[in-house]
């Protein structure tokens, strides 16, 4: 009579058993992924390191095959549809370049991929960021022929300081800055400066064909390779002034219109205007002052001089009064006995002194 086992039915084959070589806690000797038929995995595992395609690995996680392959550790991410896309790669290949790519919407990022070394590290589709061999670093330009090249139809760099109020370019030699190019916003107002230490001191030059055109300094403008404090142009301005006429001795002489226009370059002053006589009241004198010029004239005798001065007293005549100017003065002589000048009658002139 025979006898009918039952229970689970032992089985001769376990495709689907995996256990660690070795059973026992792990040690510094490597343990490997068995399939449970006795084949060995390239898998490694101590308490030190994890060794994929060594069982020796020298490194907390170590990658490797031999040097002809090309080894990568690599992520993936399922698509629709069951198809997957490279989302993020590190490979190492034979010739030991280095390299990192990362796929995101179609943006992406490569290290030393190129065959060349001339490699995108950063694009979106075109590339916008490379790196050369010689460590020339270009934005929009595939190969880069200078330290920093920037290239596109809105090429454009910003410096954007997210503290302070003084965005620098600085140039340097040897450690030391020797010339920077600085924004500011002082009092509300924005400023641009270009300069030796840091922008504040010292002097600019602009050069053509080898020669000094035009230098920048404390004193002023300088033209032509000349330093001299004295022949540096400081100031220029253009504006309006109000002419006073008064006689030297006694009683008015009032004017209307009364304005005229000034031109000031440097220590050069020209003025120039016609002004009419609207009223006057007992003048008496040998001189009719003419007041009121923008700027002081210069306190020394080197000042003095003669403008260009026309007085009508009536329609269709006019003379031409001999005039004077003296130094440390807002003041020109005209000489006109004051008694002659009545309402109606104009005055012409023109002026240049030094300030």
């Amino acid at each position: 009579m025979g006898t009918t086992l039952t229970g689970t039915t032992p089985q001769d084959t376990y495709d689907s058993l995996i256990k660690v070589t070795d059973n026992g806690p792990l040690s510094g000797t490597a343990k490997y992924l068995s399939d449970g038929l006795g084949n060995d995995s390239a898998l490694a595992v101590s308490t030190a390191a994890v060794g994929i395609g060594t069982n020796t690995p020298s490194e907390v996680l170590q990658v490797s095959k031999t040097q002809s392959a090309t080894t990568r550790l690599q992520i993936t991410n399922a698509q629709t549809g069951g198809s997957t896309s490279v989302r993020a790669s590190l490979r190492v290949t034979a010739n030991d370049r280095i390299g990192e790519f990362v796929a995101v919407n179609g943006d992406s990022v490569y290290v030393g991929a190129a065959s060349n070394h001339t490699t995108a590290l950063m694009s979106n589709g075109a590339g916008v960021l490379y790196a050369t061999p010689a460590g020339n670093v270009g934005i929009g330009a595939a190969a880069p022929s200078y330290t920093l090249q920037v290239r596109g139809a809105s090429a454009a760099i910003a410096i954007d300081r997210t503290s302070g109020n003084q965005p620098k370019l600085a140039f340097t030699a040897s450690g030391s800055e020797y010339a920077s190019i600085i924004s500011s916003a002082l009092n509300g107002e924005n400023r641009f400066s270009i300069g030796p230490d840091a922008g504040w001191g010292g002097y600019h030059t602009f050069y053509t064909n080898t020669a000094e055109r035009f230098r920048i300094t404390n004193n002023g403008v300088t033209f032509n390779g000349d330093t001299a404090a004295a022949n540096a142009l400081d100031d220029y301005e253009e504006g309006t002034f109000t002419l006073t006429a008064t006689p030297n001795t006694s009683g008015s002489i009032t004017l209307n219109p009364n304005t005229c226009s000034y031109t000031k370059i440097g220590r050069q002053v020209t003025i120039r205007g016609n002004v009419v006589v609207g009223s006057v009241s007992s003048p008496v004198g040998t001189l009719v002052v003419l007041g009121g010029l923008p700027f002081t004239s210069l306190n020394s005798v080197s000042a003095r001089g003669a403008g260009t001065a026309m007085y009508f007293p009536t329609v269709g005549s006019s003379v031409a009064p001999i005039n004077y100017q003296l130094s440390n003065a807002v003041e020109w002589n005209l000489i006109l006995t004051a008694s002659s000048v009545v309402a109606g009658d104009e005055f012409y002139i023109s002026l240049t002194y030094f300030v």
